[in-house]
């Protein structure tokens, strides 16, 4: 996972284990969503050239133009799933999580 890897290899353990508790779960859920939305990888293809750039500008040692770039990808990921879950509160899908109130005689 791309997002733990920078984590890990800034020698940061804390960071790094911290990471891991939040990008799991995280990942697990956007994973869950994604396939519930029948979504094709090609929908994250743009996402791939922008962390290849992250990962030059850190290598160039740019850490400002970096970081420019992950807020960036952070405010286009939050934007993109919002978009696209609440797109979906619609859909008959949303009765998997809970929210169709099911009478005594289903239950």
């Amino acid at each position: 996972m791309f997002h733990l890897r920078l984590c890990e290899v800034s020698g940061n353990h804390i960071l790094a284990m911290q990471a891991r508790t939040l990008l799991v779960p995280l990942f697990a859920f956007v994973a869950m969503r994604v396939a519930q939305m029948n979504q094709e990888p090609q929908v994250w293809k743009a996402d791939i050239v922008r962390h290849a750039r992250i990962v030059d500008l850190i290598d160039e040692g740019d850490t400002a133009a970096a970081e420019f770039a992950v807020r960036a990808a952070l405010g286009r990921f939050a934007e993109r799933a919002r978009d696209i879950w609440e797109a979906n509160e619609s859909a008959p899908s949303k009765q998997l999580y809970g929210t169709h109130k099911k009478s005594q005689r289903e239950i």
